[in-house]
């Protein structure tokens, strides 16, 4: 009887299994292995396993608690706060899965993928003007330039003068913008009075964006800067009269009600005194009539 168990068992557990595999990922993945190494075999012999040895394992690592990896993308179309077209991002898997391959906003970084955005890249700085793009930060920058304006402050002194390196270093100072020599073009050589003028900055060699310029006197930052000081010190000293105001408000006010407080005790003991002065005056009934 047990023989023929063994049997049914050993034929069950030879059969291949059918399984239908998940198409999803597995989670809370544990590796192990072996406590007890298995012994090289024979050429073409299968491994002998101990039947109770080789089937004890030891924890190595759960992959639960491992940090997940992030999903490399390519993106093909601007994504705000994320990247422009032929950037390589990394987000989040349900991020890449459930949203940018699905609308079409990413690709992977295959090598075919990859080659395409090198030649657009390649196009871009090489190729005519008509057939470029303009990348995601040269978009943020001409919106930049479009809502600047450059002041420039005269200097008191008989060598100054505005030119094409002065207004770069005022556009590096001022705005945080660095301009290269050929990207910035002057309708004048040098300049020396004051006045509105302008300035033109090409972004990428695409567009251009033209920037007010204005230089005008010295005097008026060194006004802004008193201004400026005198409001400082105006602050302290009416923070201390509202807060002397403040306390003598607060002694008014105390006054005020001690002098309520006395004329009420006054008021309260005066009345008192008349209700005593009135039981005093009035005489208690006589007993004559009683008798009587």
């Amino acid at each position: 009887m047990w023989s023929s168990g063994r049997r049914v068992l050993q034929e069950l557990l030879s059969q291949p299994a059918v399984r239908s595999f998940s198409l999803t990922p597995a989670q809370n993945t544990v590796v192990v292995e072996r406590w007890w190494q298995v012994p090289l075999s024979k050429v073409g012999s299968p491994p002998r396993l101990h039947p109770r040895r080789h089937r004890i394992y030891k924890f190595v690592e759960d992959t639960k608690s491992a940090p997940k990896e992030k999903m490399e993308l390519i993106l093909t179309q601007t994504v705000p706060k994320l990247g422009g077209r032929g950037d390589t991002v990394f987000v989040k898997k349900s991020v890449g899965r459930n949203k940018l391959l699905p609308e079409g906003l990413a690709v992977y970084p295959s090598p075919e993928n990859k080659q395409i955005f090198a030649e657009e890249l390649r196009l871009l700085r090489e190729g005519k003007v008509e057939e470029r793009v303009q990348t995601r930060t040269g978009q943020l920058t001409v919106e930049f330039l479009k809502r600047s304006k450059l002041r420039i402050y005269k200097m008191p002194s008989d060598d100054f003068q505005v030119n094409k390196e002065v207004v770069r270093r005022q556009l590096l100072r001022r705005l945080r913008l660095v301009v290269p020599p050929h990207a910035l073009s002057l309708p004048f050589e040098s300049v020396k009075d004051l006045g509105d003028y302008w300035c033109e900055i090409t972004v990428n060699g695409i567009e251009t964006v033209r920037v007010p310029v204005s230089v005008v006197p010295d005097e008026d930052r060194s006004a802004r800067h008193r201004q400026q000081a005198a409001a400082d010190i105006s602050e302290p000293a009416d923070a201390e009269e509202a807060a002397v105001k403040a306390v003598s408000d607060a002694a008014v006010e105390a006054e005020a009600g001690k002098d309520c407080e006395t004329a009420s005790a006054s008021a309260g003991a005066s009345a008192v005194e008349s209700t005593q002065t009135s039981e005093e005056t009035t005489a208690p009934p006589s007993d004559s009539h009683k008798k009587g």
